[in-house]
């Protein structure tokens, strides 16, 4: 029955996302404490690490936004309105996220870079203009965009 509900299926997705985001960034920070965390070294498991965790960390926060505005259409008394709420749209939703994440967050495969000396984390970006965007990015993108 929930798999018929557009609002059920941007939480699944979100839900997925999130587990995801978690696993992919708390699973190297654990092995960090151990002294054996591979971002360290590795400029490829660095970058698809960030890359991962800020997509998909922007991702479920937007379907999050487009599960809220899928219950506003079905509330609405409008009925044209409410026929915009249906599984279609929903999937259609969640691609365009997926897909709005991963270019907002593509800069990051150029920008971070394992072992940058005298660096506050050993995986970071490579010089202060990345770091800049990266933070403008996420500030809109992530935070003040989707809580508006």
């Amino acid at each position: 029955m929930f798999r018929l509900n557009p609002c059920a299926l941007y939480f699944l997705h979100s839900s997925v996302a999130n587990l995801i985001s978690i696993v992919f960034g708390l699973s190297t920070r654990i092995m960090a404490s151990w002294h054996i965390d591979p971002t360290f070294q590795n400029n490829w498991i660095c970058k698809s690490r960030v890359f991962i965790v800020y997509t998909l960390r922007t991702m479920s926060i937007w379907l999050i936004v487009l599960a809220t505005v899928d219950r506003w259409l079905l509330s609405s008394r409008n009925g044209y309105l409410r026929n915009f709420s249906n599984i279609k749209i929903a999937k259609y939703g969640i691609t365009i996220s997926f897909l709005m994440s991963v270019c907002f967050y593509a800069h990051m495969i150029y920008c971070y870079k394992a072992n940058i000396p005298d660096a506050p984390l050993k995986c970071y970006g490579r010089n202060i203009q990345c770091r800049l965007i990266n933070n403008f990015i996420y500030a809109f993108v992530t935070i003040l965009i989707p809580s508006t």
